[in-house]
């Protein structure tokens, strides 16, 4: 039902940006007189057609995940990791000018923890194996890719202890030697002579489905190896091999370089009690999945949003300008009913990608994804921060791709709505669609748009 909205006004300009996918720009420019009447009219009943969307290929670059969590809805989802190990310097040394001495201590994985998902109080044994093949800083690991491995180095059955910063395991002492007894060869020159001896680390856990999944911080993790040069020292010394060299950019953005890490993904569908048919089907209507759209980074779940009936806006003679597009949804409260089991609060941040007729995210020329673009500035994606003290989520401005849409600028292949792996690889968002049974928790398009004579 359109409702006229009171109000009157003159519209000079109307500058219309950009989305990140197209090539061209314009401006859309109204010279109109102030004596014209324009009308602003309302309407928040266009039809939305959703889908629950199986995302199969998920970026997972600069991610140490480790472990397994099982959702009773969505299903169970296990993480493994591959990365580089840097050499703290070239040239490296254990002895000291005098003494040929190396007491050899202990070789300790390091990793400090910055997530968790799951259930931390179920055991699992962690274990590290030495990479067969280095990954490669310049290209992009997904979920499904995982690298060779050999060498079992530790072993560690583990749960999250309180009050802990970090997750610590003991290394093969066999290997610490080995790497010791390396001073003054080739190998610990440089990194390139490095990784021809050392390739990197797997980590992966073993255990039952219900426990957690970590995530670790890539820039304070490391791998320490401890020592002395002479038995009467009453402290150890230690090289740390870190992953990545940190940096800042123009902007003082901390950047990683030299190193690469990834996150390896495997999603069983079949024993959640929803989507066991997802990755055959690719998509499953809302409605039958009880009127709920679903997010889940880890396991490649997104919502589609579809606008089927935009051009019924139309009318002969007409030309529509969007004032505002504002798409507005909130968790259903069955979010904090599963929250409360596998500890998956909504994430943290949500955005809309642009899909392509299949369904799957629009990439650029390099391989990046494409999202709505911010209206404020069209050069950033848009973001919507999780408002915990009101379990909201803002409202997400689309009003430039609507407009494009109307006009023809963009094909209406529909959005996905997602959230993104670096801020959420676990973090559960149920929200209810156009037709859920509660009608607050209902997904909602308002739209406040202009009829234009032409």
């Amino acid at each position: 039902m359109l409702s006229l909205l009171k109000r009157w006004g003159v519209l000079i300009v109307v500058a219309l940006g950009i989305l990140t996918a197209c090539d061209d720009s314009f401006d859309l420019t109204l010279d109109i007189r102030q004596t014209e009447l324009i009308n602003t009219l309302y309407t928040d009943t266009l039809t939305l057609r959703t889908n629950v969307q199986y995302l199969d290929s998920i970026q997972t670059n600069n991610f140490i995940l480790v472990g397994s969590a099982a959702d009773a809805e969505v299903g169970t989802l296990r993480a493994e990791s591959f990365f580089k190990v840097l050499l703290p310097r070239d040239t490296l040394r254990f002895t000291v000018a005098g003494n040929n001495t190396v007491i050899f201590d202990s070789l300790v994985l390091i990793l400090d923890y910055n997530y968790q998902y799951g259930d931390t109080t179920v055991a699992q044994t962690i274990v590290v194996n030495r990479l067969t093949a280095s990954p490669d800083t310049a290209r992009n690991y997904y979920s499904f890719e995982r690298m060779p491995f050999g060498e079992e180095l530790g072993r560690f059955t583990y749960r999250l202890p309180r009050n802990r910063a970090s997750m610590r395991i003991r290394m093969s002492d066999a290997f610490a030697r080995d790497l010791i007894s390396k001073e003054g060869r080739p190998e610990l020159l440089n990194q390139t002579n490095f990784e021809q001896y050392f390739k990197g680390l797997r980590i992966a856990a073993e255990g039952p489905d219900n426990a957690a999944i970590f995530g670790f911080d890539l820039i304070q993790s490391r791998m320490s190896l401890f020592y002395r040069n002479d038995a009467a020292d009453t402290v150890s010394k230690s090289h740390s091999f870190y992953f990545y060299n940190p940096a800042r950019d123009a902007l003082n953005q901390i950047i990683l370089r030299d190193g690469s890490a990834f996150a390896r993904l495997n999603a069983d569908f079949s024993k959640g009690r929803l989507f066991a048919n997802l990755p055959a089907r690719r998509s499953i209507p809302t409605q039958q999945v009880g009127n709920f759209g679903y997010v889940h980074s880890g396991m490649g779940i997104a919502t589609r949003i579809e606008i089927p009936h935009l051009q019924a806006l139309q009318k002969p003679n007409k030309r529509i300008l969007i004032n505002r597009a504002l798409l507005s949804f909130n968790p259903s409260a069955r979010n904090f009913e599963a929250a409360g089991k596998v500890n998956a609060p909504p994430p943290a941040t949500v955005l809309l990608g642009i899909s392509d007729r299949n369904g799957r995210i629009v990439r650029n020329a390099s391989g990046l994804p494409i999202f709505v673009p911010d209206e404020r500035n069209p050069n950033v994606r848009m973001e919507r921060n999780y408002v915990e003290a009101g379990r909201t989520y803002p409202d997400l401005d689309i009003t430039t791709y609507v407009q494009r849409l109307l006009d023809g600028k963009t094909p209406n292949n529909g959005m996905l709505l997602m959230s993104l792996l670096n801020t959420a690889p676990g973090n559960l968002l149920i929200v209810g669609d156009q037709n859920a049974v509660v009608p607050a928790e209902r997904m909602q398009l308002k739209l406040f748009y202009t009829e234009l004579s032409q």
